[in-house]
């Protein structure tokens, strides 16, 4: 058994008796930014409520986990509990949900903006990475999940300017638009925006027009057309050459149809846009339009959940070559010395999992899983 901090928000802004209900620990499989996962699901759930009204009282919600340092530090310098979990309910699909009382410091540090997440302290079971039940929940700034929103105060209004200025950035940058150009330039260029689009559309309209097709014809229709077209005409350069302007528009309609279906897989993060394989793909949707279809239909959201294992070696990140990299640098870290190096590395690794709770043993075990190379080297 293993004890994980698992940063999420808390959502709604608090009011003035301090009851608010917050979403502590997301639904399905998640993974911290110290590789160690757990899941949340129909099983966790009754797990984690059977030990919540078998142990009969309030969970702690406490500054930067307190609780789980209360016996290494004198009892004077202990701040206490902020606030306190006293029931917990589970919302399908989005999580367990805790109804928190809050006191007096637990508003004033939330609402002052000092701290802005909330992160529960589980206890998960190893042999298949079940979240079995709650032990604490702490108030911290850094959390271990990426790109969580913060806990929701009441927003000032220099927050909604702030907001409202990151919100007309990310529009500048969607449309090519300089930091200085004024709002109503931006409008003008959604319009031209939308008039491309509009263009695009009219394209294939003009296309089956051409060929004398309804404006319906799919694209195997198209393609038979202008291959009788093709044969008919073989030795007129001019038909010849208005077939290949037909079948350019065809061409470019069609790469930007394969190119919607992966903007789309973006948006759902199955793939990030600063990957290589991204351009890779955007490349094969013009050379090889059926494989690259096959492909972007199999690629799916990075956090699956309802997965009941880890994958195997899904820590390790670029390889045999990578690894070897890394032992490189640990060894010219240590002035060449080959074993320091390797020592020093392997520990490096093996911390964030000691961290989590997990014996060395243990720790070694899922370090050499993830990184066969730096863990099967001799020293």
């Amino acid at each position: 058994m293993i004890k994980v901090q698992a940063n999420v928000v808390a959502c709604g802004a608090i009011p003035d008796d301090g009851i608010v209900e917050v979403l502590l620990v997301p639904d399905g499989r998640t993974r911290n930014a110290n590789g160690v996962e757990w899941i949340i699901d129909d099983e966790a759930w009754r797990l984690i409520e059977s030990a919540f009204r078998n142990h009969g009282v309030a969970v702690p919600i406490d500054v930067a986990h307190e609780s789980l340092k209360q016996d290494k530090v004198a009892p004077k310098e202990l701040l206490g509990a902020v606030g306190w979990v006293e029931e917990l309910l589970y919302e399908k699909g989005r999580g367990i949900i805790g109804k928190v009382a809050w006191n007096d410091e637990g508003k004033n540090r939330i609402r002052s903006g000092r701290f802005r997440y909330l992160s529960p302290t589980l206890h998960i079971r190893e042999d298949d990475m079940m979240a079995v039940e709650l032990h604490s929940v702490g108030l911290v700034n850094k959390p271990a999940i990426p790109h969580m929103e913060r806990m929701a105060a009441e927003e000032s209004v220099s927050e909604k300017k702030e907001k409202r200025m990151d919100e007309l950035k990310l529009i500048r940058n969607a449309l090519g638009a300089a930091e200085t150009d004024p709002v109503e330039t931006l409008v003008s260029k959604i319009g031209e925006t939308k008039k491309k689009a509009d263009a695009a559309a009219g394209t294939l309209k003009a296309v089956c027009n051409e060929l004398g097709l309804s404006e319906s014809a799919g694209a195997e229709a198209i393609s038979a057309k202008l291959k009788v077209m093709k044969e008919a005409t073989a030795n007129s350069d001019k038909s010849a050459t208005r077939l290949a302007e037909v079948e350019k528009q065809l061409t470019d309609i069609r790469v930007g149809k394969l190119h919607a279906m992966l903007e789309e897989k973006v948006r759902v993060n199955a793939i990030n846009a600063k990957d290589p394989s991204y351009e890779a793909l955007k490349k094969l949707a013009v050379s090889d339009p059926e494989n690259f279809t096959v492909i972007v239909n199999g690629l799916k959201p990075i956090v699956e959940p309802g997965r009941t294992a880890p994958p195997e070696g899904a820590a390790k990140k670029g390889g045999e070559a990578k690894e070897r990299e890394m032992i490189a640098n640990a060894v010219k870290d240590h002035k060449g010395n080959y074993a320091d190096g390797l020592e020093a590395l392997q520990r490096e690794l093996m911390v964030p999992h000691e961290e989590m709770g997990l014996t060395r043993k243990a720790a070694r075990q899922r370090c050499e899983k993830e990184y066969p190379v730096i863990f099967g080297a001799a020293a």
